[in-house]
């Protein structure tokens, strides 16, 4: 009887009438069915939370670019025109030679226009910054325009210039913390992604399931009145051939209204599920009829087989809150080595090297950089020591602080996940024997109906018994139903609690897509 039980409420697959054309687009089969992959598959592309948490993710990915920018080469270019007048010192006039009575009295007069374009930027890993540029200065002045020398002169130079942090900016990979904390936040992203998957699965389990349960339970209702209005209609005649009393055909009709009742009851239940399930799955809502649809679950389980440590095993490896902790960490871990670079004196070797000329042609004065064999060049060192230090060794301890502050969530992620899982294990236990109670009670109280009823042929029973006995094996019914189903959603929670339920659920969230696609397969 058990078996034949299973196997009749294990799918649930109940067709309704579909009235005019329905406000909202589901994915449902031709014949009106709402299948939970399909469903899943929906609640990525349509539910609202999923598709803000989708623009967060591509927000991180754009961060990783903008921080790639950093080390873009920018190129620059300059022009300044001079115009100068200024007495001349002994030391100055007798430099310059200039031929003037009074010393005193000799200026000095000039006009440049000086120019400069090139190319400069910051390598990645090592931090060192670069500069590869030519600069031109036309130069005409009193010395030049005294006829001793061409005028105007042309000077131009061309070149490379290299700093490179020594110190500070350099060790703990301070080149490139901002660029690994934005690749280490897209993976952040992607995880909180799967965070808010897994919950908005969660929802649309419970909802799916609770509405197969409440189209099943309409049906079960809807039998209690059909069997109740049966038994009315037979009352009457009993009464009418002198076999029955007034008194049981008032009974049957209470008894109708009730049945009527809870039916009623058990449809209102059924649309506020049918609404759950639609929240999450539609993106817009034409004001009108509610549409009609139903759902088909298998609602027979697999109890689990490993142990609760091998199960929490497997969680720390697939839960993406936990996995999100450990890059939340890496993250922070980066801040923590670019404080400690902070710290370090400033200490940079600048090199620079290239080649000038000078003539009274800008063709010329480049000429002589082609040809130029002797290349001028310098190098040196600049070194800063911040003294006291105190805001460096500030933000070293704060980034100290959130990574001890991370291994404080880790190790309370750990812990719920112990929990979860060994939770999860102990409420499908309990909820198998609230369903094999639950069956034997429906058993127990069909048999018992089946006896009252040939009573009441036998005219050894009242109409009352009869209708209490149905009612109590519609009861029975329900609380079965329920039983299944609570189970169903308590191995769906198991799943989450170990990371598992998309895969499960035959979806791979992959953070490339957008949002996801099936693998073509499903357990529920």
């Amino acid at each position: 009887m058990k078996k034949c039980a299973f196997a009749l409420l294990g799918f649930i697959c109940i067709r309704s009438i579909v009235g005019a054309a329905d406000p909202v687009a589901l994915p449902l089969t031709s014949d009106g069915r709402l299948e939970l992959q399909a469903a899943v598959r929906w609640l990525l592309v349509k539910n609202f939370a999923l598709r803000l948490q989708a623009l967060e993710a591509d927000t991180a990915r754009d961060e990783v670019k903008r921080a790639w920018g950093e080390f873009d080469p920018s190129f620059f270019a300059s022009s300044t025109y001079e115009d100068n007048l200024r007495r001349l010192n002994a030391i100055d006039f007798s430099s310059y030679g200039l031929n003037s009575e009074n010393p005193e009295d000799a200026l000095f007069k000039e006009i440049n226009l000086r120019s400069a374009l090139g190319i400069e930027g910051k390598l990645p890993d090592t931090g060192t910054q670069y500069e590869i540029s030519t600069t031109l200065d036309r130069l005409s002045n009193t010395v030049n325009q005294s006829g001793r020398f061409f005028s105007p002169e042309m000077q131009s130079y061309a070149g490379i210039s290299l700093t490179q942090p020594l110190l500070k900016d350099l060790w703990y990979g301070a080149p490139d913390a901002a660029l690994d904390a934005a690749r280490v936040g897209v993976r952040i992203a992607d995880r909180t992604r799967e965070v808010e998957v897994v919950n908005k699965m969660v929802e649309l389990v419970n909802a799916y399931y609770d509405m197969a349960f409440g189209l099943e339970n309409v049906k079960v209702k809807d039998e209690a009145v059909t069997v109740a209005s049966r038994l009315l209609e037979e009352n009457k005649k009993r009464l009418s051939v002198g076999k029955m009393m007034p008194l049981d055909v008032t009974e049957a009709d209470v008894k109708v209204s009730e049945a009527t009742e809870e039916y009623i009851l058990a449809q209102d239940f059924l649309r506020d599920r049918r609404i759950k399930l639609l929240k999450l799955l539609v993106d817009q809502f034409e004001p009108g009829k509610i549409p009609e649809f139903t759902v088909s679950a298998v609602l027979a389980i697999t109890p689990p087989t490993e142990t609760a440590g091998d199960l929490v095993s497997r969680a720390l490896g697939n839960r993406p809150d936990y996995l999100m902790a450990l890059e939340q960490k890496r993250k922070d871990k980066v801040g923590y080595n670019a404080s400690r670079s902070a710290r370090l004196p400033q200490l940079d070797l600048k090199f620079t090297y290239g080649y000038g000329g000078l003539d009274d042609s800008v063709y010329r004065t480049y000429r002589q950089v082609l040809d130029d064999n002797e290349g001028r060049w310098s190098l040196g060192a600049v070194l800063t020591i911040p003294i006291g230090g105190t805001k460096a060794k500030a933000e070293q301890r704060i980034a100290r602080h959130k990574l001890e502050e991370d291994d404080l969530s880790i190790a309370e992620i750990h812990a719920s996940i112990s929990l979860d899982v060994s939770n999860s294990l102990e409420r499908i236990a309990a909820l198998q024997r609230r369903l094999d109670t639950a069956a034997t009670s429906r058993e127990l109280a069909t048999q018992g109906l089946d006896v009252e009823e040939k009573r009441l042929e036998a005219g050894q029973s009242t109409s009352f018994s009869v209708l209490d006995f149905q009612r109590k094996v519609s009861e029975a019914r329900t609380r079965e139903l329920a039983a299944r189903v609570d189970l169903k959603k308590a191995e769906a929670e198991l799943w989450a609690s170990m990371g598992v339920l998309p895969t499960n659920l035959g979806i791979v969230i992959n953070a490339d897509d957008k949002p996801a696609r099936s693998s073509g397969h499903s357990k529920l």
